[in-house]
């Protein structure tokens, strides 16, 4: 893929702007799409899969209605086989809760865990990350 695709789904919109502007600012060649709706962005992210050639980083934030990231994911997890290929998942968010950030990282379709707020170094860390 020539140019880099990634998600961002937070319920916040402020976040959402945040991220959109530190992407535009140092990563003009990043394709941002953002979602406040977690099911509006499962949709998309469901309607992609398909498309086996495309790589992307999605940014997930831990809670946001109508449900959270782990239904999400549960969700996701139908499609584990496609998403391990062609999607990496970093949760997004503000919790420093010992519990979420271990619960994340003994989750097969979560790349990492990135603390709120993003920022120039998160990006370059969450890019560097192989598919």
């Amino acid at each position: 893929m020539n140019s880099r695709y990634l998600i961002s789904i937070d319920d916040d919109p402020l976040n959402n702007l945040i991220n959109k502007i530190l992407i535009e600012k140092f990563f003009p060649e990043i394709r941002l799409e953002c979602f406040t709706e977690s099911v509006d962005g499962l949709a998309h992210i469901i309607s992609l899969i398909p498309n086996g050639e495309i790589k992307v980083i999605i940014l997930l934030d831990v809670v946001m209605p109508p449900f959270s990231c782990w239904d999400l994911l549960e969700k996701l997890s139908a499609y584990s086989t496609q998403i391990k290929k062609n999607f990496r998942i970093f949760l997004l968010s503000a919790t420093i809760d010992p519990g979420v950030i271990n619960k994340a990282n003994f989750n097969e379709l979560i790349a990492g865990y990135i603390e709120k707020p993003l920022s120039k170094s998160k990006i370059e860390h969450i890019l560097s990350v192989e598919f």
